[in-house]
C-alpha cells in the first residue's frame, strides 16, 4: 500500500500486489512501470475485441468451460499471429498492402472457404495473387 497526500491535504491509497517495497525512493519508478504494463494490456486487449479477433465480454459466460475454451483458442490464434508480425515477411507485407488485421483476416477466412490449402504459405499466396501483391 502507498499513501499520497496532494498539495491541499487530500490523501489517496493506492493498493498494489507485489512482494517490492514501496517507498518514496522508488513509488515514482514502480507508477511508471505499472502504467506501462497497463498501457500493453488495455492495448492487447483493445486488438483482439476491435481489429478482427471478435473476443469480447461474452467469452466470460457459458456453460462447461465452452466460452473459457474459445477465448484461450482466441489467446493462441493472437499468439501465432504475433509470432507471424515477428517472423514472416509475407504476412506483414500484405498486411501492410491490406491496411488493416480486419481486412486481412476477412480475405483469409474467404480464402480457407473458397480454396482448398496445404499450407499458411499456399493461403498468402492466394491472397497475393487476388491483390495483386509482390511477395517475392
Amino acid at each position: 500500500m502507498y499513501q499520497y497526500t496532494d498539495i491541499k491535504g487530500n490523501k489517496k491509497l493506492f493498493y498494489w500486489i507485489t512482494n517490492l517495497k514501496i517507498e518514496d525512493t522508488n513509488v515514482a519508478q514502480l507508477a511508471k512501470v505499472a502504467r506501462a504494463r497497463w498501457k500493453i494490456e488495455n492495448e492487447t486487449f483493445n486488438t483482439l475485441k476491435n481489429q478482427g479477433y471478435r473476443l469480447d465480454h461474452n467469452y466470460g459466460h457459458g456453460k462447461k468451460n465452452l466460452a473459457e475454451n474459445f477465448a484461450n483458442l482466441m489467446f493462441l490464434a493472437f499468439l501465432i499471429d504475433q509470432i507471424q508480425q515477428a517472423v514472416s515477411i509475407i504476412f506483414r507485407t500484405i498486411w501492410t498492402e491490406l491496411k488493416t488485421k480486419k481486412k486481412l483476416w476477412g480475405v483469409l477466412r474467404t480464402v480457407f472457404v473458397w480454396v482448398e490449402i496445404k499450407s499458411m504459405e499456399e493461403a498468402w499466396k492466394v491472397i497475393a495473387q487476388k491483390y495483386q501483391i509482390r511477395i517475392e
